[in-house]
């Protein structure tokens, strides 16, 4: 996180730099290129932004769906189709969560994916 802060003021210490020095005695490639390596940088930090957040509302979903299945075990009068929706939701979350375990113990993509999401555990 540090190195994507340090780049976000290279990128911004760049466009100052362009703003002050953009005459026809300095080649503007100089200063083009932090631009468009902040430019990258900017989209990167928000699709890592995005990606916590969409996970944070999963991880909801996640805690509702065991919600519903500790209900359900205790109802006995549940039909067979909710059962089986309820299975599916079980399936689906128990699968995003072992791919987000995956990234989330992955040195280089960990900081797109909460640490929360390691202290959970799987649905049964």
């Amino acid at each position: 996180m540090i190195i994507i802060l340090s780049l976000t003021v290279v990128f911004l210490v760049s466009i100052a730099m362009w703003r002050k020095f953009r005459t026809e005695a300095y080649d503007c490639a100089w200063f083009m290129a932090p631009l468009i390596v902040g430019l990258i940088l900017a989209f990167v930090l928000i699709g890592c932004v995005a990606s916590r957040m969409e996970t944070v509302g999963k991880i909801q979903r996640f805690n509702s769906t065991q919600l519903s299945l500790s209900s359900a075990r205790e109802n006995n009068d549940i039909s067979v189709i909710e059962l089986a929706a309820i299975q599916r939701d079980v399936v689906e979350c128990n699968q995003w969560l072992a791919e987000s375990q995956y990234w989330a113990a992955n040195p280089l993509t960990s900081w797109f994916v909460p640490a929360s999401v390691m202290g959970l555990k799987p649905i049964r």
